[in-house]
C-alpha cells in the first residue's frame, strides 16, 4: 500500500518572516514617500498662503500711492498734485497748500549678504523701523469711490458732505499712515523680534478746519470716530482737520510715541486716551521688516549738499538702485542726523506770525530765506520719482519667511 503525502496548506515560519520584512520595507518607502509629498504640500501651501498675503497687502499700498497726495492752486513747472510734481530742487518752489508726503527712515537699511546670484540685500533697521505718511486725495465720483467712516450727524449732514447719509462721512481726503507695531513675538532662537504692519487711515475735511464742535469730552469723542482726523481744540471741543492744515507737523497723526519714533520737534496731538490705535488696520501679521526706499531725480546747481544727485549718494553695498536711502538732514537744524523726506508746509499760508518762520517755517514770498538753513526747512530738497517698498513676513508653522519688493511711479 503507498502513502500519500497531502498538498501543504499554509507558509512556514521563515516564508511569513520574510514576507513581513518585505511588508515593512515597502510601507517605510511609502510612508516616506508620504511625507516627502506632505512637506512639500505644506510648503507650497504655505508659501501660496505668504504670497496671496503680500500681494493683498501691497494691493492696498499700490492703490494708495497711486492716488494724488497735493491740492491746489499749482505753480506750474514747480508743483502739482502727484509727489513727482514738486520740485523742492528748484528755487521758487513752495509747500504744497493741500496735503503733504512723508518718510521716516531714522538708520539706514542693513546690509545682509548676496545671494547666488552676487546681488546684495537688505533690510530696513528694525530698531527705528521706517514710517510712510502722507495725504491721499482720490477722484471725484459717487460714494463708494470716496473714502468713508462713521461721524456724528454734525458732521455727516453738514454741507462739506457731498453724500449726507446720517452717521457716514464721505471725503475724497484722507491722511494715510503706514508703520510696523511689535506684536511682542520672536523668531527663535535668533530672537528676531516680528511687528504687524498697521494703516492709519484717517479722514480729512476737504479745504479749511471744520468749525469747532461742542461735546461732553474730547478724549472719549476722538475715541468714538477713531477714522476720522478730530484734534481735540479743547477739553470739551473737537475740530475735524482739514486738507490746508493737516500738513502741519502738530496736525498730523503719525506720531508713535509708544514705539521709539521720535520724529519731529513740535510735539504731536495728545494720543487718544486708551485707544492711541483706535481704528487701525493690521494689514500684515507676523512682519519682519518694512522697508521703504525712494528714487529721485534733482538739480543739484542750487543746493549742493543739501539735495544730493542720487548717483553720487548711493553706496556699493546697494542694488535696489535707483531706489536708495535717504540722505542725512542737514537743511533742518532740529531735523538734523536723521534720514526724513517731507514735503512741509506753508507757515505764511497759516495762522502764523512772521516772527515765528524761523522756528515753524520759512516765509516763502522770502526767496533768500528760501536757500538759508533753518528749522522751518524741509529736512531734504530732492524731487522724488518713485517709491520702493520691500516686505518680510514669518510664518511660524513652517518656520519660512517670503518677501515681496514692488514699485510705485510718483
Amino acid at each position: 500500500m503507498r502513502y500519500l503525502k497531502p498538498n501543504r496548506q499554509a507558509f512556514t515560519l521563515t516564508e511569513m518572516l520574510v514576507a513581513a520584512a518585505l511588508t515593512l520595507f515597502v510601507m517605510a518607502l511609502i510612508a516616506t514617500a508620504y511625507r516627502a509629498g506632505l512637506d512639500t504640500y505644506t510648503k507650497l501651501r504655505v508659501a501660496t498662503g505668504l504670497s496671496e498675503r503680500l500681494r493683498t497687502a501691497s494691493d492696498v499700498i499700490k492703490n494708495d500711492l497711486a492716488q494724488e497726495h497735493f491740492g491746489g492752486p499749482f505753480v506750474p513747472g514747480f508743483s502739482g498734485p502727484r509727489l513727482s510734481d514738486q520740485r523742492l530742487d528748484r528755487l521758487g518752489w513752495v509747500p504744497p497748500r493741500q496735503g503733504y508726503f512723508m518718510l521716516y527712515q531714522g538708520q539706514p537699511s542693513q546690509y545682509e549678504g548676496s545671494d547666488n546670484d552676487f546681488l546684495a540685500h537688505t533690510y530696513a533697521n528694525r530698531t527705528h523701523n521706517h514710517i510712510l505718511a502722507f495725504t491721499s486725495r482720490r477722484p471725484a465720483g459717487p460714494p463708494e469711490s470716496l473714502y468713508c467712516a462713521m461721524a456724528p450727524d454734525v458732521i455727516s449732514n453738514n454741507t462739506i458732505n457731498p453724500f449726507p447719509n446720517n452717521g457716514r462721512f464721505y471725503s475724497r481726503w484722507a491722511e494715510i499712515t503706514y508703520f510696523l507695531f511689535p506684536n511682542g513675538d520672536t523668531i527663535q532662537p535668533a530672537g528676531t523680534p516680528l511687528y504687524s504692519l498697521r494703516r492709519r487711515e484717517r479722514l480729512l475735511a476737504p479745504g479749511a478746519d471744520f468749525p469747532p464742535i461742542t461735546v461732553p469730552d474730547a478724549n472719549a469723542f476722538m475715541a468714538q470716530y477713531p477714522n476720522l482726523a478730530l484734534i481735540a481744540t479743547s477739553p470739551t471741543t473737537v475740530t475735524l482737520i482739514g486738507s490746508e492744515t493737516i500738513a502741519r507737523r502738530n496736525r498730523r497723526f503719525t506720531h508713535l510715541g509708544t514705539n521709539g519714533a521720535t520724529m519731529f520737534d513740535v510735539p504731536a496731538p495728545t494720543p487718544l486716551t486708551g485707544s492711541q490705535f483706535g481704528g487701525d488696520d493690521i494689514l500684515l501679521p507676523d512682519v519682519i521688516s518694512f522697508e521703504v526706499k525712494l528714487t529721485w531725480l534733482n538739480d543739484t546747481s542750487i543746493w549742493g549738499a543739501y539735495s544730493p544727485s542720487l548717483t553720487s549718494f548711493v553706496p556699493v553695498t546697494q542694488t535696489d538702485y535707483p531706489f536708495s536711502d535717504l540722505p542725512l538732514t542737514a537743511l533742518n537744524a532740529n531735523l538734523a542726523g536723521q534720514r526724513i523726506f517731507d514735503t512741509f508746509y506753508r507757515a505764511s499760508d497759516l495762522e502764523l506770525g512772521a516772527t515765528t518762520f524761523g522756528n515753524e517755517g520759512v516765509n516763502w514770498e522770502d526767496r533768500t530765506a528760501m536757500t538759508t538753513p533753518t528749522n522751518g526747512q524741509p529736512p531734504v530738497r530732492i524731487n522724488v520719482r518713485g517709491v520702493q517698498i520691500k516686505l518680510r513676513v514669518w510664518d511660524y508653522k513652517a518656520k519660512t519667511a517670503r518677501q515681496m519688493t514692488f514699485m510705485v511711479d510718483q
